[in-house]
């Protein structure tokens, strides 16, 4: 279970509205003290294709109602699955964490694993195929999506005095949590 504070906190991208919108619509919570590994990643997913401007708030809202569901089970499989990890590493063996991705089809689509079906984001129809073959895919693992949200937002907050700016110049809140979105790995495995 995760903060909520933290959770949201690192959701610069979300509006309040949509904020509250993903709280009171698409998780169906009221108030809630702390969030699920899978509620987590339904915000974080939001905020990352905010993030992206690769889809517009009315579309990013369509995805997160048509997969909620998978993606709250995918995160109750990895929270499972990183308790597993942190025990077998106390003995010195390995195990891996599940995978799940999210995609988006020529912009025209949506998928994710562990559904059978494409979200047709103009309609908000699902099909179980699509015509013809996407030209572009955009893939979010939502592992890493999630990983890299939950170091964010486990960091610790740091308050500055009489300004708007931290010391290396992120951006903070009226709440004083510093706000840096996860930077975007290239090929190369350097951030870009």
């Amino acid at each position: 279970m995760l903060p909520v504070d933290r959770v949201e906190g690192v959701c610069i991208n979300l509006t309040p509205l949509m904020k509250n919108t993903i709280r009171a619509k698409i998780l169906m919570v009221e108030a809630p003290a702390q969030y699920s590994v899978g509620q987590a990643l339904v915000f974080w997913l939001a905020e990352q294709l905010t993030a992206d401007r690769v889809l517009s708030t009315e579309k990013i809202r369509l995805v997160l109602e048509e997969f909620n569901l998978t993606i709250q089970i995918f995160g109750d499989k990895l929270e499972a699955a990183m308790d597993e990890v942190q025990a077998c590493r106390s003995v010195g063996q390995m195990k891996k964490l599940p995978a799940c991705k999210f995609g988006l089809l020529d912009m025209k689509e949506a998928c994710i694993d562990g559904q059978a079906t494409f979200l047709d984001l103009e309609t908000g129809e699902s099909f179980p195929s699509i015509d013809k073959m996407p030209l572009r895919a955009l893939v979010y693992n939502l592992t890493t999506l999630f990983m890299r949200y939950r170091t964010q937002a486990s960091r610790p907050v740091s308050v500055p005095q009489n300004t708007n700016e931290g010391n290396d110049g992120q951006r903070q809140s009226r709440d004083g949590v510093s706000h840096r979105p996860p930077q975007r790995q290239h090929a190369g495995g350097h951030p870009g």
